[in-house]
């Protein structure tokens, strides 16, 4: 067995870009940069996706506009340069030469609106308006103009978390910063280890899921051998919180894409976002997702050490060597195993798999039968999906099966948990090369740098919304899961709603725990009943309702 190493590098984790109330009176003038305007120097945050892709980009881009003088460096590239750190650094010009930040950071819309306190200049930003570059055209590895433009490129429903969606006119539908890579999070699996006992698909519903790890720990208790392969195996010590995206998926399948958005925009079935906003707390969804974290949070469900004493890194490693079937991680963990020696040769049976859909919408959509029943029948739904059958084939072939049953099933296993609207980049308004670094974004946008380059480099996919690729069976599962024609990238949306961002009110605020919190505690609810689902479930929904008036004033709707 492979010896577990620990290494410190930045965890893939979005940062909110949190702004002060901080009034600099005398605005600093920026440090004369030492390259001049046809050189960027760009800063870029170190994480799981390397920076192996980004040297590589540097390079073709100089090579490409080799004879127009225009060039790139990478100045800094650090784990340590979080989204606060980053936040800091562009609110002071006196020491700083970057031009273009590559960045662990949500929307910039508070930065933006932060500006004024710093510059003391009305309608001017600190960060330069990105909006010509999403509509010029990209740019090849070759350094000419591709077909499309930057926007088209790009994942619509992405497009939100890229967007200003504050109150200043002057900066309204405009954007300001740029995903540079999309990062799925929720599941991936050894697919080895699951032939090993006796399984050729990954689990397609929870039910199916707990049953499979059921059976695991049902034959290492047979077995005379002194290894014990666990079910399921997450970094406790450090990154608990990659539960949330497999939570949050559960809740979008459940209550569908419109739903989901709506209760990130507070906006109830019945009455108005301000009357009743709470009531959007009020949902089943949220109840099942619960149930289905506490069931694979599940302390005997867990690698030896999970709950506590493994990071991410040594929870990667127990996936790969074939220690465990399930990992609660995200996309970026297999150029975290490149990066401590393995080769894909070894890594052959890692996979990311949609989160399997929670068994209860089984119930929403109408199937009918025993429990065991309705669950088998919304496999066989799920596996007609997955093999390319359209609504009305499944339809057909089960009597009491309709295409709109397949179309909300379909709609449900498409949902994936994009961790990319916490990657953005942006252009300093106090740069000397904006021009440049514009450039820049543009060369990176192209579906053949997503392909060829980004893909080679970081093992995972830029934003562009059509990239894919068959390099190995972990990127076909990249393609399968993220890039099918249905499927649809989801996120914590805090952003769809100012109650929320200026209230600060995301899906965790009290009495809701925080996501690490929520994770080991459940770990442990068999000590711990206060984690048990329906009872975080009911704290919730209870609390928002009666914290209402307060959430509303601290928004600054009532006075």
């Amino acid at each position: 067995m492979r010896k577990k190493t620990i290494v410190i590098v930045g965890i893939v984790l979005a940062t909110v870009v949190a702004v002060g109330a901080v009034l600099f009176f005398v605005v600093p003038k920026k440090k004369d940069s030492p390259v001049g305007p046809n050189t960027i120097e760009i800063s870029y945050s170190l994480g799981g996706f390397g920076d192996a892709w980004i040297n590589e980009a540097i390079k073709l881009f100089n090579e490409a506009y080799k004879k127009e003088g225009y060039t790139a460096v990478l100045g800094r590239s650090d784990a340590a340069f979080t989204g606060d750190t980053l936040e800091t650094e562009l609110r002071s010009y006196k020491d700083n030469t970057y031009d273009l930040y590559f960045a662990l950071a949500k929307n910039s819309s508070s930065l933006v609106d932060a500006s004024y306190g710093v510059l003391r200049e009305k309608n001017k930003s600190l960060l330069i308006d990105l909006t010509d570059v999403y509509n010029s055209k990209v740019i090849n590895l070759d350094g000419k103009e591709g077909n499309q433009t930057v926007i088209e490129t790009r994942n619509e429903n992405m497009l939100i978390y890229n967007k200003y969606l504050g109150d200043l006119e002057y900066a309204k539908d405009k954007y300001y910063s740029y995903q540079w890579t999309m990062a799925y999070a929720g599941i991936a699996v050894n697919m080895k280890v699951l032939a090993s006992f006796g399984y050729d698909h990954a689990p397609r519903t929870t039910k199916e899921m707990k049953a499979m790890c059921d059976y695991i720990l049902e034959q290492n208790k047979k077995t005379a051998s002194n290894r014990t392969i666990y079910p399921i195996t997450w970094a406790g010590a450090n990154a608990a919180g990659y539960f949330e995206y497999s939570l949050l998926t559960w809740m979008a399948q459940y209550m569908g894409i419109e739903e989901y958005n709506d209760f990130y925009r507070l906006k109830p079935k019945t009455g108005t976002t301000y009357e009743n906003g709470y009531d959007v707390y009020d949902n089943e969804g949220i109840l099942y997702a619960l149930k289905a974290q506490e069931t694979f949070t599940c302390e005997d469900y867990a690698a030896e050490g999970t709950t506590a004493t493994i990071d991410h890194l040594m929870s990667d490693q127990t996936l790969a060597d074939g220690e465990a079937a399930f990992e609660f991680t995200g996309c970026w963990m297999y150029n975290e195993l490149i990066g401590l020696g393995y080769t894909e040769e070894q890594l052959s049976g890692i996979q990311i798999i949609p989160v399997p859909i929670v068994s209860e919408l089984a119930d929403k959509i109408g199937l009918i039968g025993t429990a065991d029943e309705k669950d088998n029948m919304l496999c066989n739904i799920i596996q007609g999906i997955d093999e390319g059958k359209t609504d009305e084939q499944i339809a057909a072939e089960y009597g009491a099966v309709t295409q709109g049953m397949v179309a909300t099933v379909r709609e449900a296993r498409g949902i994936y948990y994009d961790l990319g609207c916490g990657h953005q980049a942006y252009i300093p308004s106090y740069s000397d090369a904006i021009d440049t670094a514009k450039l820049f974004l543009r060369f990176i946008s192209s579906k053949e740098f997503s392909d060829r380059i980004y893909s080679a480099k970081a093992y995972g996919f830029t934003a562009n919304g059509t990239s894919e690729s068959n390099a190995s069976d972990f990127m076909r599962s990249m393609t399968k899961v993220c890039r099918s024609t249905f499927s649809t990238p989801i996120a914590e949306a805090d952003c769809l709603s100012k109650i929320r961002t200026k209230g600060g009110i995301t899906f965790t605020f009290e009495p809701m725990p925080s996501y690490v919190e929520l994770a080991k505690g459940m770990a442990a609810v068999k000590r711990l009943p206060e984690y048990e689902a329906e009872r975080v479930y009911n704290k919730v929904k209870n609390g928002m309702k009666n914290s209402w008036d307060v959430i509303l004033s601290t928004a600054g709707i009532y006075e």
